[in-house]
Order: structure tokens, then C-alpha cells, then sequence
């Protein structure tokens, strides 16, 4: 994946946040090294404005957001700026390019990075669950428990039984566990025994 941006600010724009809020700007936006090397000077602080603004429009789209903080330009050993991104890159590299002309600061930026599919896990091989034969018995796909509930709590049993209705394409039958010292409190309530079957039918059936 490639993207460009490109970005252009005032140098006097800049200049003027500096002097509205002095220290908290700079914090805010550069970071320590930045600012030690930019010392106060517009254009240097207007470049790398522009610089990190068009870092930022690289990565739209991408899921990945850098603050200005997050992006450091400084220059590289041939002077050329160069960007460092502080955090989980995502294996990216960025490159900008900084020019002024009539008091403006220009920058473009190229983002060079792997596609998200790239970095996702193959996936599994599909799992299709067997079709249901015309003659298959309603015990044919296996049974399922549902152990819940406790003496005069039986919700949860009988939402757990009845919710399994619908499941024909899973287990063939559902029964709620019931134990002795629930029989009271699930007299009437929760059926002692459910099974469904392809209709989606539910049927009461002795313990």
C-alpha cells in the first residue's frame, strides 16, 4: 500500500500560535528534540507543521492515527528531513520533503506499507455442518445437557432449554438437567425434559 499527502501552512500562522501560547503549542505539537532544533525559529516549526500534517493525511483510511506528537522530523545526515514514528507503525515507512516559498511552508510525504490482508492470519478452511438426511432421528446430531438454575432460580434453565428450540442445525436434542432439590421451585415452570427437532418444535417429554 502507498499513499501521498501534501500539506501547506503559513509561517506567520504558526509564528502567531507560538506567540498566543508559547510553551503549550510547542509541547503539544513537537517534540523535545524538534524543539531544541527548530529553537524558536517559524520556518523550521511551519515546516514540520506541514511535514507532520501531510504524515497524517498518508495514514487515512489505514486504521492507524498518529497526533503531531507521535511524529518526529528532524533532519537526516545529509540534512534531508527525515521521519520517525513513535509507536506501532504497522511496519510503515514515511518519507517527506520540506520546501518555503512567499511564507509558506510546503511538505509532502510518501507512506509505503504492508496491506491489511497482508498481515492477517490465513484463513481456516470452511466448516460446513452435515446436512440433515430426511430419515434421521432427532438423536441423530447428539444431545445437549443444560445444567442451571437452583432452588427457586429456574430461569436460567429455562431460557438455556427453550433458546436451544431453534438449533436444528446443531444438537438434535435438549434437556434440562433437572435435580431433585429444584423439583419444587421448577414445578410448572421448566420443562423436566426438551428436545427439538428439525420442525424447530419443542416437545415436554417425561423424565
Amino acid at each position: 500500500m502507498q499513499r501521498i499527502g501534501v500539506d501547506a501552512v503559513s509561517v506567520d500562522r504558526v509564528a502567531l500560535a507560538v506567540k498566543r501560547s508559547g510553551p503549550g503549542f510547542l509541547r503539544k505539537v513537537y517534540t523535545p528534540a524538534e524543539q531544541a532544533y527548530c529553537a524558536g525559529n517559524p520556518d523550521r516549526l511551519a515546516g514540520r507543521w506541514a511535514a507532520k500534517e501531510a504524515v497524517i493525511k498518508c495514514f487515512d483510511g489505514t486504521g492507524i492515527c498518529f497526533p503531531r506528537r507521535r511524529i518526529e522530523v528532524l533532519p537526516g545526515p545529509n540534512g534531508a528531513p527525515r521521519v520517525r514514528l513513535l509507536g506501532d507503525h504497522k511496519n510503515a515507512r514515511v518519507e517527506v520533503s520540506i520546501t518555503h516559498h512567499s511564507n509558506l511552508a510546503v511538505a509532502t510525504a510518501h507512506l509505503e506499507m504492508p496491506d491489511v490482508a497482508d498481515d492477517l492470519l490465513p484463513a481456516p478452511e470452511a466448516v460446513l455442518l452435515p446436512e440433515r438426511p430426511r430419515d434421521a432421528h432427532k438423536g441423530t446430531f447428539g444431545t445437549a445437557i443444560v445444567l442451571a438454575g437452583s432452588l427457586g432460580f429456574t430461569g436460567a434453565a429455562y431460557l438455556a432449554a427453550t433458546a436451544a428450540a431453534p438449533m436444528t442445525r446443531s444438537c438434535g436434542i435438549c434437556r434440562p438437567l433437572k435435580l431433585a432439590w429444584s423439583a419444587p421451585a421448577s414445578a410448572g415452570t421448566a420443562p423436566p425434559g426438551a428436545w427439538c427437532s428439525t420442525s424447530r418444535s419443542t416437545r415436554t417429554a417425561p423424565s
